[in-house]
């Protein structure tokens, strides 16, 4: 058995992008309490930690 942590996402979101204003940012939680929001339209990122 290995005990690597293997990181998964465990929730998903579409939102408004902070950015362009349209409806197609989509927030990935992850398992290890990282948070991205990646926007498909206008290809905005941004990671956020949640401790």
């Amino acid at each position: 058995m290995s005990d690597e942590f293997e990181a998964q996402v465990i929730n998903s979101h579409v939102i408004k992008c902070p950015v362009c204003d349209g409806e197609q940012g989509v927030v990935l939680v992850w398992n290890d309490g990282d948070v991205d929001l990646i926007c498909i339209g206008c290809k905005h990122k941004e990671r956020f930690s949640i401790e």
